[in-house]
């Protein structure tokens, strides 16, 4: 905990110090701007510094602002920066001061008349030095506060302070020289920090070793190289400017590199969220700095003469393009704390504004109790029991229009939960989760796929695992509003994903329960039916054979007497003894197990032989039976006495439901992983309304049909490791499917 409040207080204490040398140089530079001014702001060693206006009286006498140093004032000696504006400040306005410069190895007297400076002078130049320095104080503080321990959010911080600094003690160093040796010393070490936010940005590069070695190395170089500068300025300042020029060169380069590093991490981003990111602070960082840089070049290296204020004037740009990144695009993942943050200071607001207004209405009307302590007291009351509703209801709709992502997960996450846990149908699982992600977090469209690829873009793809076990793919678009992902977001994704894992691995066992109770309620059926097979067979066949036997006899004592009438009665009865026979002997067969034999089977030459077995009946009854022939051998690993009777039974029924002049089809192909046999008439169809029980034991439309023969069929495909199914029915005809694994 000790450790924990060290983190927040330390950016807190960082920004007080920051802040109040800020203030402290804002402070002195408004009043140096409103005494009389030589006309020109000049270094403590006498260099001339480029920062001001083109009116001003310097710029107007033509002094050498880029590389000029003064070295004597009304033909005495130059003695100091902090001499030349006292000197200035007590002449009349208006008055020619002498000032001697020497410039590019000359010396040459410029008279310049002392000039009054005021608010308009103050921000046109110092302005936008303070403002663009508080903008990065702000920046570095904020990004301590929010994810002290992000490499980002360091690296962001340290270049802030450091060009923050720069550009305080840089006007402190032509005014005022409170600072007058820490001003060098920032403003060297710039270059360092822009590569350490170069190397960590928006994601880190190289090891941690390399970055930290060449964030040392560069820090060090640079601080010796600040070091230096800030002792020559003053007995060596031809020296001390070679640093200078040293410096903003490596400003230059390192802030082209941070550019070109930026622009990479837009185009080649490892994904949608840091892409986004990066091109956020690349267009800030490229309006900021890139002409600077440029400027800085030739104004240091080609020796081009031109006011510098104007340089600073797009540098808030970066610390804004930054600000946006956090705020809209959670640049450092740090989105919930930023929206209770601005929720809670949004909803204190308010509620201070409805105090204040009360208290001064209160006053107006001079009631009896006001502005008294009891009547404050009583408004204080109210508005603390009313500022937690005040907030939930600022807290929604600054998520809503501003963040556009949920305010409590959790309630959804539970919400979530309670509804897929009710659920056991593995679709209707899918079309749940799929719609609360997609209400929770207002996007364009959300699914949960099959592990297959997406065929269109998406936004994020969320595995639905279950202890390893990938049952799906959770998806979405866009959100409707543009905004992006936040950590939130990413975490609600992953916790729905994770319930909805949970729910379609509890519909799995459902449904793998139902079909072990379907089995067992098959297998103790079958057993039913094998029992009574064997009961009826004991019970019924011995006395039905008598039967047949006594009237077998009868029938050629008829014949013999010639009482045909007698003899055809008879034949009648023999004949419904063999019907009832063959029923028992089918309910033998059915109940007793399948024992295939496996071997390989020829699927089209199987097919050829059913077709040739059948053809004798098929004419009889006026019908055609086609096959169909692939270009290569289908083979299966079957029972080929099984598979024959499975399809002698397809096509027999399909040849009894088929008129005069019609057709039977055997077509079969081959799959990735299995053979398909069809059987097609173009028989009447089977009924809609009993479709789904043609398989039911004992059930038939045909007045002389048992009800056993495609319970039969299923029973010996299934035992084959195969699957039938009645695939279309209707007025056009009937088309069974058969389903045989391939071999291997």
């Amino acid at each position: 905990m000790r450790r924990l409040s060290m983190v927040y207080v330390a950016p807190v204490l960082l920004g007080v110090i920051l802040f109040g040398v800020l203030a402290l140089v804002a402070r002195d530079t408004y009043v140096h701007f409103e005494r009389p001014s030589p006309g020109f702001l000049v270094y403590q060693n006498g260099q001339l510094s480029a920062i001001g206006g083109p009116s001003w009286s310097g710029a107007q006498a033509g002094m050498p602002l880029n590389g000029g140093r003064i070295v004597g004032v009304d033909g005495g000696d130059f003695v100091s920066g902090h001499a030349v504006y006292r000197h200035a400040a007590e002449r009349p306005l208006g008055e020619t001061i002498l000032y001697r410069v020497r410039f590019a190895g000359e010396e040459r007297d410029f008279a310049v008349p002392t000039m009054a400076t005021g608010s308009a002078d103050f921000w046109l130049t110092a302005g936008n030095y303070l403002s663009n320095a508080a903008f990065c104080f702000a920046i570095a503080i904020l990004a301590l506060l929010l994810r002290p321990d992000h490499p980002s959010a360091r690296a962001l911080a340290f270049v802030m302070v450091l060009l923050g600094l720069t550009l305080a003690l840089g006007l402190d160093h032509v005014v005022t020289f409170r600072f007058t040796k820490l001003y060098p010393i920032a403003e060297a070490m710039v270059p360092a920090g822009i590569l350490a936010l170069t190397l960590t940005f928006p994601v880190p590069r190289f090891t941690i070793r390399v970055r930290w070695l060449g964030i040392a190395f560069a820090s060090g170089a640079t601080l010796v190289m600040g070091v230096l500068g800030a002792a020559w300025e003053v007995n060596a300042p031809d020296r001390a400017r070679g640093i200078t020029n040293a410096v903003f060169v490596l400003w230059a380069l390192t802030a082209l590199a941070m550019l070109v590093s930026f622009g990479h991490a837009t185009i080649y981003g490892r994904s949608e969220s840091d892409r986004l990111k990066a091109g956020v602070v690349f267009s800030g960082a490229l309006i900021s700095f890139l002409l600077p840089a440029v400027a800085l070049v030739a104004f240091f290296l080609l020796g081009w003469d031109f006011s510098t204020s104007w340089l600073t004037a797009l540098i808030f740009l970066f610390p804004v393009s930054v600000l946006y990144a956090v705020v809209r695009h959670d640049l450092f993942e740090a989105e919930r704390f930023i929206r209770l943050t601005v929720g809670y200071g949004v909803a204190t607001a308010g509620v201070v504004l409805v105090y204040a207004t009360l208290l001064t209405i209160l006053e107006r009307m001079a009631l009896p109790l006001s502005p008294g302590a009891a009547t404050s007291f009583i408004l204080l009351v109210g508005l603390a029991l009313a500022f937690d509703p005040v907030r939930r209801s600022v807290q929604r709709s600054i998520d809503r229009v501003f963040f556009r992502s949920v305010e409590a997960p959790e309630r959804v996450l539970e919400e979530a939960g309670i509804e897929l846990a009710s659920l056991t149908d593995e679709g209707a699982i899918r079309e749940t989760l799929a719609e609360r992600v997609r209400a929770a977090l207002n996007l364009e469209w959300a699914n949960v796929r099959d592990t297959e690829p997406s065929e269109r873009p998406v936004s994020f793809s969320e595995p639905v695992n279950f202890q390893g076990e990938q049952l799906g793919v959770l998806e979405g678009g866009r959100k409707l509003t543009g905004a992006p992902f936040a950590a939130a977001d990413r975490e609600l994704i992953r916790g729905l994903a994770a319930q909805g894992a949970l729910a379609l691995q509890n519909a799995h066992s459902i449904d793998g329960l139902r079909r072990a109770q379907a089995e067992l309620l098959r297998t103790q059926r079958l057993a039913v039916i094998g029992e009574f097979a064997g009961a009826v067979a004991h019970g019924m066949r011995n006395p039905l054979a008598g039967i047949r036997a006594t009237a077998q006899i009868a029938q050629e004592q008829a014949t013999a007497a010639s009482q045909s009438p007698v003899a055809e009665t008879l034949e009648g009865v023999l004949s419904e003894a063999d019907r009832l026979d063959q029923r028992i002997r089918s309910l033998l067969d059915f109940s007793r197990p399948v024992e295939p034999r496996p071997k390989q089977v020829d699927v089209g030459e199987l097919i050829e032989r059913v077709a040739r077995t059948l053809s004798r009946s098929a004419e009889r009854r006026g019908v055609r039976i086609l096959t169909t022939q692939q270009p290569s051998p289908s083979y299966v690993v079957s029972d080929l006495d099984y598979l024959e009777e499975t399809l002698l039974e397809l096509v027999g029924n399909a040849l009894r439901a088929t008129e005069t002049g019609g057709e039977v089809r055997l077509e079969h192909g081959r799959g990735d992983d299995q053979v398909v046999i069809r059987v097609r008439d173009d028989g009447s169809g089977i009924p809609e309304a009993v479709q789904d029980r043609v398989f039911d034991l004992f059930f038939t439309t045909r007045p002389d049909g048992t009800g056993l023969g495609l319970p039969s069929v299923r029973k010996i495909v299934e035992m084959l490791g195969g699957s039938i199914e009645l695939e279309s029915s209707g007025p056009g005809g009937t088309c069974f499917r058969v389903e045989l694994p391939l071999e291997v």
